[in-house]
């Protein structure tokens, strides 16, 4: 599993972050810094939507897999807004 990039940028909660990258297709959970989520929608291997989660602060992206060793982190930070 790999994130590249996601969009937008900047988010509020219950707005949908598309997320981009390599092995996505078994994500099971989206965590927005802390604050996890399983609305989940697979594009494909290659691209996952999902909706910010109420509890989100701003920070990274996390996905996770199956197991916990099934997981990736973003480089980029999202900033949640109000």
């Amino acid at each position: 599993m790999r994130i590249i990039k996601f969009h937008p940028e900047s988010a509020r909660v219950s707005e949908e972050v598309k997320i981009g990258g390599e092995g996505l297709s078994g994500t099971k959970i989206v965590y927005f810094n802390n604050a996890s989520t399983k609305e989940i929608r697979i594009q494909s291997d290659h691209i996952i939507h999902a909706k910010v989660p109420h509890g989100a602060s701003t920070g990274k992206i996390r996905v996770v897999g199956v197991t916990e060793q099934e997981q990736a982190t973003s480089e980029a930070i999202i900033t949640i807004r109000d």
